[in-house]
C-alpha cells in the first residue's frame, strides 16, 4: 500500500470515529437533490473538445459526496468533496483536489476536523495544520451549492468562508439581473451573480436557473488574456415535487 492509500484509508477511519450519527445530514431539503449534470466548454468563444461533469450523491449514512471533473486537451481537473449539510450551509469531511496536465501533476487534500476545529493540508509531502475560527467554512466544491441555496432563500449579497488549498478566503456574492439563456440544453430564465475577486483583471459570473431550482446552468470567467465558458447539456436529478419553502 502506497503513502497516499494509507493516508485516504486513515482519513476513513478518523471520520467513522468522529462522526456520530447526530452530526449527518439526515433531513436533506428536497431541492438538494442527487443530480448529474454536463457541460460543454469554450475558451474565447472558441469550441474546443473540453467538458465537465458535477454529480452529487447521498451516502449511506446520510452525508453528501460531490464531485467535478473537467477535461480539456491536455488538462484534466478532478474534485471531490464529503460533507454535511445544515442552515444553507456544508460542513466538508474531506475534500480532494488532483490536477493532471501534459507536463505535470498536482494534487492535494484537506482533512476536517470540527471536534478540534482544525484542518490538515496535505500536498505531496507537506502536511500543515490550518486552525478553524468560524463555524461556516466550505470548500471549493460544496461552494457552489451555499450559492445557489442562498440565492434560492432570496438573499442578493452575502458572503461564503472558503478554504483554497491552505488558505481561507471570504468570498464576496452579488445578484446583478435576471437574465433569459440559452445552452445547449433549453433556455432557462435565471439570475445572474457575480463573485468579486481580489483581483479585479479577474470576474466570474453564474447564471441559476429559477426552472431547475436554481441549478447553475452557466459560468464565465475572465482574467487578463482569456474568456471561459461552460454551459448545461445535459441535466438530471431525483427532485420532485418541490416546495421552494421546504427546508432551506
Amino acid at each position: 500500500m502506497n503513502k497516499a492509500s494509507v493516508y485516504y484509508f486513515a482519513v476513513l477511519i478518523l471520520y467513522l470515529c468522529i462522526y456520530s450519527p447526530h452530526t449527518l445530514s439526515h433531513d436533506l431539503p428536497k431541492w438538494l437533490s442527487p443530480f448529474v449534470a454536463t457541460y460543454n466548454a469554450n475558451a474565447n468563444g472558441l469550441p474546443f473538445k473540453g467538458s465537465a461533469i458535477k454529480t452529487l450523491t447521498i451516502t449511506p449514512d446520510g452525508n453528501l459526496l460531490m464531485k467535478s471533473n473537467a477535461k480539456a486537451p491536455f488538462n484534466k481537473i478532478e474534485e471531490e468533496s464529503l460533507f454535511s449539510w445544515k442552515n444553507c450551509n456544508s460542513q466538508p469531511i474531506y475534500y480532494r483536489y488532483k490536477r493532471k496536465t501534459l507536463t505535470k501533476k498536482k494534487h492535494y487534500s484537506h482533512q476536517y476536523n470540527w471536534l478540534t476545529k482544525n484542518v490538515t493540508y496535505q500536498h505531496s509531502d507537506k502536511v500543515k495544520n490550518i486552525p478553524i475560527h468560524t463555524t461556516s467554512l466550505t470548500d471549493r466544491v460544496s461552494e457552489q451549492l451555499v450559492v445557489r441555496c442562498k440565492v434560492r432563500k432570496g438573499l442578493r449579497s452575502f458572503n461564503i468562508t472558503t478554504l483554497h488549498k491552505d488558505t481561507i478566503k471570504k468570498n464576496k456574492y452579488h445578484v446583478i439581473m435576471e437574465e433569459t439563456v440559452t445552452t445547449p440544453l433549453d433556455t432557462f430564465h435565471t439570475l445572474k451573480v457575480e463573485k468579486k475577486h481580489l483581483n479585479k483583471d479577474r470576474t466570474t459570473h453564474f447564471w441559476l436557473a429559477k426552472d431547475l431550482d436554481y441549478a447553475i446552468v452557466k459560468i464565465i470567467q475572465k482574467d487578463e488574456k482569456n474568456t471561459y465558458t461552460i454551459s448545461l447539456k445535459e441535466y438530471s436529478s431525483t427532485a420532485s415535487a418541490l416546495d421552494p419553502n421546504h427546508n432551506l
